[in-house]
């Protein structure tokens, strides 16, 4: 077997190429822990899997289970008793252990959600890759409406196409894996300071503090500048209708007392203009 610092040694070298914020934890656990995070020398991301790594001769998996299913990794029976989201690690085709991380809602959260539903959204959902048992304990803790766990990206991409049949979408997410769902909602919203530079490209909004409160704040300026666009164009429209009439009003209803004004006024001006010629030539 393997003790627990080689795990965690193989789990942050393995993890050090990727953007993920699964990986980011664990590799900021094993650098407090004291443990060497260098790059490895060769490694891949397995969209909605995890990573495969080359490191001293030696083929590391990290990632979630379905990843060393897929590799023929023979998992211990209690595999289905672990709680929260699990990093697991093989290592040359034998499991070498697990980390099991805790997830925790951002201290905005469930005030996000009150706010969105206060602004009128109708649903709040989760996807997520994460395994269902910890999706639905922080959906549970933050009144969301529905969650979905251990999904692929393309799980998540049916999701979404199910939803925009009834709803305009909005999709907020950070990972790499969440790039075709960003494209693929009405709005796509990606986490500027944690997501991955393909999320943020792809995305049409970007939050550079990663606090999600701020969706609702966004929704209010959209709310605001919409509203204030209609104003000006009503006022816009508004003064060139009145304008309009007044032209009318002018040429076919007092056309005859404009002709006359018009006429008393250059008749005016002449008269000044012979009295200036006059007394210039006195």
């Amino acid at each position: 077997g393997y003790d627990q610092n080689r795990l965690l040694e193989a789990l942050a070298q393995a993890e050090s190429t990727s953007a993920h914020p699964m990986a980011k934890a664990v590799c900021r656990y094993a650098e407090k822990m004291g443990i060497d995070t260098a790059s490895v020398a060769e490694s891949k991301e397995i969209a909605g899997r995890g990573v495969e790594a080359q490191m001293e001769g030696e083929k590391v998996l990290a990632g979630n289970m379905r990843l060393l299913q897929e590799n023929n990794v023979a998992l211990p029976a209690a595999k289905n008793e672990w709680n929260g989201t699990s990093v697991f690690c093989a290592i040359d085709g034998i499991f070498a252990g697990v980390v099991t991380l805790k997830d925790k809602a951002k201290p905005d959260a469930a005030q996000m959600v009150n706010d969105l539903k206060a602004e009128g959204i109708e649903k709040v959902v989760v996807l997520s890759g994460d395994r269902q048992a910890a999706v639905d304990t922080l959906a549970e803790s933050l009144a969301i409406d529905e969650a979905y766990g251990d999904l692929l990206p393309s799980g998540k991409v049916e999701h979404i196409e199910q939803l925009k049949k009834e709803n305009k979408v909005a999709f907020v997410g950070d990972g790499i894996n969440d790039a075709p769902v960003l494209a693929l909602a009405d709005v796509g919203v990606a986490m500027g300071a944690m997501g991955s530079d393909v999320a943020i490209e792809t995305a049409d909004v970007v939050i550079e503090d990663d606090k999600p409160g701020k969706m609702a704040t966004a929704i209010k300026i959209a709310k605001n500048t919409r509203s204030v666009v209609w104003q000006n164009v009503s006022l816009a429209m508004g003064v060139k209708v009145a304008v309009m009439v007044l032209v009318w009003h002018c040429q076919y209803v007092d056309g005859c007392f404009c002709r006359q004004w018009c006429g008393v006024a250059c008749s005016g001006k002449c008269h000044q203009n012979t009295e200036k010629e006059f007394l210039l030539r006195s």
